[in-house]
């Protein structure tokens, strides 16, 4: 089951986050766009599948994994996982993966918030919340991806957040991780079969004016506990999939000690002048893809501007 909220925006509150009309994919202008949260709830692994670290004597790996390029991605495959596989094969050009996300703290309701608002205030708007500007009529609980079609089409609302009700908190039996993975990118690609079959409001599809932004709080230790699971991390991964993405490269990327390491951002690339990636980072990457202008929205917060295409 999945909670889903929603959040519908009015012309001048937009216009609030100076949002302007440059195109964005295929005569869909940046302000066009829509976006579905995908939020996991309670800290995922990046070494399943974002992060290929093998041959670091201070990180694990999973017994019968390998790495696998796609384009210009470098994941972690596994026989147990083909979704995960047939997801990127299939998507890898509207993909991008970020790695080494610093969210700098190891509680679930801190790293919550500093990954969906990017402070740990509880005071700031969700990223769904501001990429709309005001909160709609509330929530609901569907088990069906076609709910998420009616809220994005027609201008009902501009963002959704869908969080499936199952945890990924696996300080017992990090094997866990595979079979969430595996059934995520199962969903994922269900849910961008469904858009790409859905009429777009401007674009020929929703597919073609919507970006998947699928995310966990935090990440999880290099190395097994003694329970074979894996404890909490203040590094993480995130997932960015559709229109007005620099797709099949990874941004940042983590040392190997599984620390975040520091990029340029206009780049995208690894830089030990740059800077480390942050959420507050990818929160005003997304209001530049949106068409605003981060440092009104965001003040102090940078846009990933390598990522933007």
């Amino acid at each position: 089951m999945h909670r889903l909220g929603v959040s519908a925006a009015g012309a001048a509150a937009l216009c609030g986050l100076g949002l302007s009309p440059r195109s964005a994919f295929a005569g869909v202008t940046n302000a066009d766009l829509k976006f579905v949260f995908y939020f996991n709830s309670g800290g995922w692994d990046p070494l399943t599948v974002f992060a290929p670290l093998f041959g670091s004597e201070d990180i694990e790996m999973a017994e019968g994994d390998s790495e696998l390029q796609i384009g210009g991605l470098r994941i972690v495959d596994s026989a147990e996982r083909p979704s995960v596989r047939r997801f990127f094969e299939e998507h890898h050009e509207r993909t991008a993966v970020l790695n080494g996300v610093s969210v700098r703290s190891l509680s679930h309701e801190v790293c919550r918030s500093i990954c969906l608002t990017g402070t740990s205030s509880g005071q700031e708007p969700e990223w769904a919340e501001l990429l709309n500007s005001a909160r709609g009529a509330g929530s609901n609980e569907p088990q069906q991806g076609e709910t998420v079609l009616e809220a994005l089409r027609g201008g009902v609302g501009r963002s959704v957040t869908i969080s499936p009700a199952v945890s990924w908190d696996t300080h017992r039996d990090n094997v866990q991780q595979s079979a969430l993975f595996e059934t995520l990118f199962s969903d994922l690609g269900q849910l961008v079969e469904r858009l790409a079959n859905t009429p777009g409001d401007v674009g020929a599809s929703l597919a073609d004016e919507t970006v998947l932004v699928v995310m966990s709080e935090m990440g999880r230790t290099p190395r097994f506990n003694g329970r074979q699971g894996r404890d909490h991390w203040p590094y993480t991964s995130l997932m960015l999939m559709g229109p007005g993405i620099n797709g099949s490269r990874t941004y940042g990327g983590f040392d190997d000690q599984f620390r975040g390491v520091p990029i340029d951002l206009e780049l995208g690339t690894p830089d030990r002048e740059g800077v480390l990636l942050t959420a507050g980072g990818v929160g005003a990457t997304l209001v530049a893809l949106a068409g605003g202008d981060p440092s009104t929205a965001l003040p102090g917060q940078p846009a990933i501007r390598g990522l933007l295409a």
